[in-house]
């Protein structure tokens, strides 16, 4: 298994390419954070992208982390089809 860290991609001028989307790659599992992409800092959530039997073998293997109220509100708006148009994005200017 390869773990791609992709948390902070997005903010990088010009860089359109992601791993996420490669089937011919089943051993890689692509790690994404809301952090940086929609200025939720204090809330630390993000999020998991690959094979989903390599997925969820890895999640018996992470520790317990406590995702509170506003960090899964959050995730769910981000990750609506609303959010995923960009709509209220913040610029990345």
């Amino acid at each position: 298994m390869l773990v791609v860290d992709e948390a902070f991609a997005d903010t990088v001028p010009g860089e359109p390419e992601s791993l996420a989307g490669c089937a011919d790659l089943p051993g890689v599992v692509v790690v994404r954070s809301l952090t940086r992409t929609w200025g939720l800092a204090g809330l630390r959530v993000g999020y998991a992208l690959g094979p989903p039997e390599l997925v969820a073998a890895t999640a018996g293997q992470q520790p317990p982390w406590p995702a509170g109220t506003p960090a899964l509100a959050a995730l769910g708006a981000c990750s609506s089809p609303t959010g995923r148009c960009g709509a209220g994005r913040p610029s990345r200017g």
